[in-house]
């Protein structure tokens, strides 16, 4: 039941969440960091496994992180030139986030300025 942790009333739509398709473990866990909704421990994914209350992840081929908002789950596979992104985000979420003129959709972002984050690029 929503509602009952700190992380549930701090964020109302829902933390946001990430799973992995496709991927070798090895791959995983060279290549790919999930980023925490809460602390600074980074998280080396599971293949195939949903991970819930996160704020993003950080990717070898990138230094830009890649932001989930609050209301999506976004599922990540890899493709010949990188990875893409198969979100799914409540609209109720989606328009809250604009009409505060947050990201309200998941993408990559500069670690600068108002996206940078407090974990470090880890590779």
């Amino acid at each position: 039941m929503r509602g009952d942790t700190a992380t549930d009333r701090a964020h109302p739509l829902g933390s946001g969440s990430v799973q992995f398709v496709g991927f070798e473990q090895r791959e995983l866990q060279d290549d790919l960091r999930v980023i925490p909704e809460e602390g600074l421990a980074l998280i080396a994914p599971l293949a195939d496994t949903r991970i819930e209350n996160v704020d993003g992840f950080w990717w070898r081929g990138s230094r830009q992180w890649f932001k989930i908002p609050d209301h999506c789950h976004t599922t990540i596979s890899k493709t010949a030139d990188g990875l893409r992104s198969s979100p799914e985000c409540g609209s109720l979420g989606t328009r809250i986030q604009r009409l505060r003129g947050g990201i309200s959709e998941p993408g990559w972002v500069d670690d600068s300025g108002a996206t940078g984050h407090a974990t470090a690029y880890p590779f």
